[in-house]
């Protein structure tokens, strides 16, 4: 999720917030009446609505190519019997980040970095070779936040981009449609870094000359598109279709980040780190010991509000139901390439159960999906001896996803 190391880029500013939060990561956004422009049925070829059955249950293959990733395991941070894993598991699809000084050159965006495309084909090829699709999303690091910065103000700065994306689906359209998926941008939230956030509508016209650039190279391969605000739901039901075949529409869940991000250090937010062993789902009794056990005011409102809203199955329903409606209304495909759980300080059975609700959730209204992640801070396999050849995954966490 914008992670290296799993670097959350979900900015939750002050407790104050939290009601709103909870309620939505996406409060605040304005949903077209019916007098206003609505996007358009698709009417292309049933390629255009049909989810990809490669893209129906997959996992996230976190710090290998991410900015701060090391560049000495490039090369065996994952290897074949990672990948006989992942197939033997039950996934069907791997999504691999990209940062952004792993293959794009700003000085020369038409050129991909010629040492790390060798690393980067060899990963596509090992998880192809293995029988998986592979999901790839240009992911950039919060410390580029300058750079995402630019894409929003500078117009030379997005031609660069949408070039990066040229020579991407240049190279890699070797493999075929079935095999590559290129998902555009992972959690745009340029207009957020410039304290735009009334202008999020910016990214939808941006990202469609990618989208249609990528349609220039390859008509076949799908592309993955997400709306700004970190690809949450309710950006993405906001906008209008994109006119272009083989799109497919994404979002990213986390919510309730009360209990998904609970001790979570990376989030901008100074009461997350206080959160442990909070329940899900949650009731005003099940939170209440939790409030007795802390003196810090901010964590008890925090604690207080999520009990009070009884996150449970029914409730993740109803969000996710929103954009459930809006692909089946328009007859787009629609995938959920990151949700989980932050493992650390979460209750094993309640993340086990959170897991299988979100997962069930998407399977009732045929969402493709992908948790985060493999072997990270959300992740499912360890390495007791400390050699990574030596996998050892949960099966608990499988059986919750049903695998």
């Amino acid at each position: 999720m914008y992670l290296k190391a799993i670097e959350m880029k979900k900015n939750i500013i002050v407790a104050a917030m939290a009601t709103a939060l909870f309620f939505s990561c996406q409060k605040g956004v304005h949903i077209p009446n019916e007098d206003e422009s609505k996007p358009e049925t698709s009417k292309n070829d049933s390629s255009s609505y049909v989810l990809p059955v490669q893209l129906s249950k997959g996992i996230n293959l976190s710090n290998w190519f991410e900015d701060a990733s090391s560049p000495d395991e490039y090369n065996n941070l994952f290897t074949p019997e990672h990948f006989r894993t992942i197939k033997k598991s039950g996934f069907t699809y791997v999504r691999i980040p990209i940062g952004r000084t792993i293959l794009f050159q700003p000085a020369n965006p038409s050129v991909l970095n010629p040492t790390n495309l060798l690393y980067v084909d060899k990963a596509v090829k090992m998880a192809t070779d293995a029988g998986l699709a592979v999901l790839m999303d240009y992911h950039p690091s919060p410390d580029y936040n300058m750079n995402e910065r630019q894409l929003f103000n500078n117009p030379s700065a997005m031609h660069a981009f949408i070039l990066y994306w040229k020579a991407v689906a240049t190279y890699f359209k070797k493999y075929s449609p079935s095999q590559i998926f290129f998902e555009v941008y992972n959690e745009q939230h340029a207009a957020k870094l410039n304290s735009q956030l009334d202008q999020w509508q910016w990214w939808w016209p941006q990202q469609q000359k990618i989208v249609e650039t990528i349609r220039e190279i390859t008509a076949q391969h799908y592309i993955i598109v997400g709306a700004e605000g970190y690809s949450n739901i309710s950006y993405l039901i906001a906008n209008k279709l994109y006119s272009v075949p083989r799109i497919i529409y994404n979002f990213h869940f986390y919510q309730p980040y009360v209990f998904t991000h609970q001790g979570a250090s990376w989030i901008d937010n100074s009461i997350y780190p206080l959160l442990h062993s909070v329940p899900y789902p949650s009731t005003p009794q099940n939170v209440a010991p939790l409030i007795a056990e802390t003196s810090d005011t901010a964590a008890k409102n925090i604690l207080a509000t999520y009990g009070s809203i009884g996150y449970n199955v029914n409730f993740l329903d109803n969000v996710i139901k929103e954009a459930s409606d809006w692909a089946h209304a328009y007859h787009v495909p629609l995938i959920c390439d990151e949700f989980g759980v932050y493992k650390k300080y979460a209750p094993t059975p309640d993340r086990l159960r959170y897991l299988h609700d979100v997962k069930s959730i998407f399977d009732k209204y045929n969402i493709g999906w992908a948790m985060w992640d493999f072997d990270g801070k959300f992740g499912f396999v360890t390495y007791p001896s400390g050699n990574r050849q030596n996998i050892v995954a949960d099966e608990s966490v499988l059986n919750a996803l049903g695998l």
